[in-house]
């Protein structure tokens, strides 16, 4: 039985092959987080970048937590982590934040979260506790919150900047 979910399931198992607890998955999803936002502002470009790993990440970390969270609360969190990383990119990345910076950006982060998707949906289907139809309706809602979430955040930032002389040398 070699079908793709499998494959998918082992590989995301290898991304992480040890076991969070509930406590240590949230600690590293603020850890990423943080190390996100940091790299972001000192190293510009590659701060951008890395949100295409960032919010798969993400997904790996609360998917790995044992005993799993429940639907709601492992999208709840997602949803928490992908904003915060997203607002705090927007906020305080480097480099200067105009419109092609923001159009770099959402590329990035759609990168990640078209990734992130299988993931979530086959955690969400692993799930014994909730019914079908309530994983669907999660998912259905995290994904609204998510474009509302982009939607409103667009010019976020647009404005500021940050630069430093070792960003020249890029």
């Amino acid at each position: 039985m070699c079908g793709s979910r499998v494959g998918l399931l082992v590989w995301c198992r290898a991304m992480l092959p040890f076991k969070l607890t509930r406590p240590q998955s949230i600690a590293w999803g603020f850890a990423l987080v943080a190390l996100h936002t940091i790299v972001g502002h000192f190293l510009a470009p590659f701060g951008l970048l890395l949100t295409m790993g960032v919010v798969p990440a993400l997904v790996l970390v609360i998917i790995s937590a044992r005993p799993h969270f429940s639907a709601a609360l492992g999208c709840t969190l997602f949803y928490i982590f992908f904003a915060m990383s997203d607002i705090l990119q927007k906020l305080y990345a480097g480099g200067n934040h105009d419109g092609q910076g923001a159009g770099w950006l959402f590329m990035t982060t759609m990168i990640g979260l078209v990734v992130s998707a299988p993931f979530i949906l086959v955690w969400l289907k692993e799930l014994p506790t909730e019914k079908l139809r309530t994983k669907t309706l999660i998912f259905v809602l995290l994904v609204a919150l998510v474009v509302i979430h982009l939607k409103i955040t667009t010019h976020l930032g647009q404005g500021r900047s940050y630069w430093y002389e070792w960003n020249d040398l890029y």
